[in-house]
Parts: structure tokens; sequence; C-alpha cells
């Protein structure tokens, strides 16, 4: 099966299915438009594939979790504005300190900065939100490599109370535990295909891999916590399998990437639950394509990256369906669009932050809470 993640496919990436599925009756089918001059597609026997040719042989990205334990003051009335502001990138791929080349996935720091797993440039960005917007490199300066300074298609960047920094070295299949001001990593985990991690409040490291046996794992105990029964779309198993979080009882939330759907898999369970979209792929409400991040609000209601749509979905506790906060307008590089969103995150505001992947840019949108009251949380 397919993924929006990079494949070494003679020197050209396989990212994303799109055609082959129709909504039901009385809904449009799947449409898209990637105005990228490395970008093209190919449709064989009634599907469509996004090729990525970056001038280079490459193969990963995607999108990171969190423990979910906030006081955010989202309600369910709250709404956000569409039009997002960039804190990091723009729509232009480069290499420079100020820019991004496919940013997979980001992280908030303690000290008014964000982390950022620059992909396609092969390194860790800091970049501060304090007003000075500077940047610096603090993992992978020396370029791409597999030494222990080095990274390859990094896909996710998680940190602890320390500043130590776990990241999903992703050409490299690999785990690195990268101490505040160290100029190198130390792998924890090898020949592990990370995508997803996220740390408990009890320190404990989860990390997903995406091999043919698709699982999340509890390091260091080694303990398999969802998954691990092979590849499929039962509900004691995954497709690649991305993002995570965890909730306040130990859950786990699994972007199921390739069935499209967000699993719900309670501690100690043998399966998951589907709590949003498992109705095939395609674009409708109650549907998901490749989905990728994940986020909870305080009340327990979901945000999903919809990859493969452009959008940012809402599911309400217990909903059938979701709603479209970002994206209405389909994909694009404009304020109001995305461009296969890879990873979001609340700040302690309640803005919502996504990593708009395919436009090379960190985006915020701001929250509106004025029809929120004491009532409606």
């Amino acid at each position: 099966m397919l993924r929006s993640i990079m494949y070494f496919i003679i020197g050209c990436c396989i990212l994303n299915r799109i055609c082959g599925f129709t909504c039901p009756v009385g809904n449009n089918g799947l449409h898209s438009n990637i105005n990228d001059h490395h970008s093209f597609w190919q449709c064989s026997n009634g599907i469509a594939y996004l090729f990525h040719c970056p001038n280079m042989l490459s193969y990963a990205i995607a999108p990171p979790p969190t423990v979910e334990n906030n006081d955010d003051g989202i309600c369910s009335n709250a709404t956000w504005n569409p039009i997002g502001i960039t804190k990091a990138g723009s729509n232009k791929r480069g290499t420079g300190l100020n820019e991004l080349d496919f940013p997979s996935s980001f992280v908030f720091g303690a000290d008014s900065s964000m982390y950022i797993a620059d992909t396609f440039n092969h390194r860790i960005v800091k970049w501060l939100l304090n007003g000075s917007n500077s940047q610096s490199i603090i993992a992978g300066a020396k370029g791409i490599g597999n030494q222990t300074d080095q990274l390859r298609y990094v896909h996710r960047v998680i940190l602890d109370e320390e500043n130590t920094m776990y990241i999903c070295d992703s050409g490299n299949s690999r785990v690195l535990r990268w101490f505040k001001n160290e100029n190198y990593g130390h792998p924890i985990l090898e020949n592990f295909r990370c995508w997803g991690m996220l740390l408990d409040n009890d320190g404990s490291l989860y990390v997903v891999n995406s091999s043919d046996n698709s699982l999340v794992l509890k390091w260091p105990e080694g303990k398999i916590v969802a998954g691990g029964n092979g590849r499929g779309n039962a509900f004691n198993q995954l497709r690649y399998p991305d993002n995570i979080l965890i909730d306040r009882e130990n859950s786990i939330y699994i972007a199921d990437v390739d069935n499209h759907r967000i699993v719900k898999w309670v501690a100690g369970a043998k399966e998951g639950v589907v709590i949003a979209g498992g109705n095939g792929v395609g674009k409708c409400l109650h549907q998901l394509q490749q989905p990728m991040g994940v986020a909870l609000d305080s009340m327990e209601n979901l945000y999903v990256a919809d990859h493969g749509n452009h959008r940012i979905v809402r599911w309400l506790k217990g909903s059938k369906s979701g709603d479209v906060l970002i994206g209405k307008s389909g994909p694009g590089d404009a304020p109001d669009q995305l461009r296969m969103p890879t990873d979001l995150k609340f700040d302690r505001n309640g803005h919502l932050w996504v990593s708009d992947y395919s436009n090379h840019r960190i985006q915020m949108f701001t929250i509106d809470k004025s029809a929120c009251s004491s009532t409606t949380y």
C-alpha cells in the first residue's frame, strides 16, 4: 500500500493516491491540484498517484505526538480564523536558516521557541517565537549522513522536560536521543522505521514502527502496546501508522494512515476502536484520506491533519463525522489553504498551529473563544 511519505522509486517518490474512489451520491469526487515543479500525476487502473522528484533519491516524511493534558479553554463552539499566519518558512522550499524544505513536524519549546523537523534539509531547526524570529540548527548541522552528528530525512522531534530531544531519524532507521547542548545524538533504537513518537507523563517513550509489523512500542520496556499483528485493516492491526498521542487515561490515539482512520487503543486492550474515518478513502465529512496529524482538546474533541484532503478536520467526541476548520477552498498556498498538512498542535492559548508540509511553512490559525461560556465546556 502507498503512503504519503517518500519511498525510493527510480529517483522519484510516490506521495499520494487520490482517485479511483468516490463519495456517496450528491457529493463531488476527489480533486487535487499541486503547483510544484517537481510533482506530477500518473493514473493507473483508475488510481491517480502523485510523484515527487526533488532532484535526489529520497524517502521520508510525515507527521508527532504529545500527552494531552492541557487546559486550553477550547469549547465546542470555538472557531478558528481560516486565514493563517506564517510563523516559519514560506511557500517556497529552501536551505537558508529562514527557509524550510518539507517540514514534517514540530514541537514547542519552553523558551518561546519551536523545534522543527526540516525533513529534506536533514536537520532540526530551533525557531524563536519571541519577536526576534531568529533561527539556529540544533541537530544535523553536518549535513545528510548516518553518523551520530548527522540526520537523513528526519521525520519527527519531541522534547522532554530537560530539553533533551528524541528524534525519528527515519532515513537512517533509528531513534536518537540528543541531549541539550551536545552536538551529536545517541542511538536508542536501530533498524527501526520510526514515524511517530511521544513521551508520557512518567517519561516513558512510545515509538511508532511502520515496518511490516506496524506497531507502537513502549521504550525502554520493549513492550508492544498497539498493533504488532502485521499490516492490515482488522481492529488489531495497523497499516503504516504515523502520529500518535496519549490521553489522561493512557489511551493511545493513532493516525492509521493507509487505513484512512484514527484508532483509539485503550491501555491494555488487544485491539483498537475507530473514532474517526474508517469509511473508505474519500473527502466526505465521514471520511479521511491518509490522516497524519492528531490532536485533542481538553474536551476530548479530535483534530486531524487530513493530509490527502489538504484540510484540518474536527470530530466532536462521539460524532460520526467531522467538520472542516481549515482548507475549505481546496489545496493551494494562499493563507486560507494547505497542501498536504502533516502535523498540528495547540498552543497554550488554543491557537492552532499546522505543519503545512508541501508549502514548506508552519501556519498559525488564531482562535475565537467569544462563543464559549461555562455551560459549553
